[in-house]
């Protein structure tokens, strides 16, 4: 099964639970209404959950995604990745889960 989903939803999860959980709820209902599931298995998708993210809240999406992108560097440091520090925060996320999911393939 491919983890890259699974972490990444968990990791957003983690980050709405710090903006207290009656704005926690009301952004997981926002998500679910427009078909992202952050406990899905299978499809979720960074850009199109924070391109949802960005229209409830706002900057504190690029914020909640430059968190997750450090807790990924924290977590998969010994990924041998050459990534542009230019890229876009999502393009970074999109990389170091890709090469996690290619490296529980091996």
């Amino acid at each position: 099964m491919n983890q890259k989903p699974v972490i990444l939803g968990r990791l957003i999860s983690e980050e709405l639970q710090t903006l207290g959980e009656p704005v926690m709820k009301t952004i997981e209902w926002h998500l679910k209404a427009h078909g992202v599931f952050l406990d899905a298995d299978n499809s979720l998708d960074v850009r199109q959950t924070f391109g949802y993210l960005e229209q409830i809240v706002g900057g504190i999406a690029h914020m909640m995604m430059d968190e997750i992108y450090e807790i990924l560097v924290q977590r998969y440091s010994h990924a041998a990745l050459q990534i542009n520090p230019d890229d876009h925060v999502l393009s970074r996320i999109e990389q170091l889960l890709a090469a996690n999911s290619a490296g529980e393939a091996q």
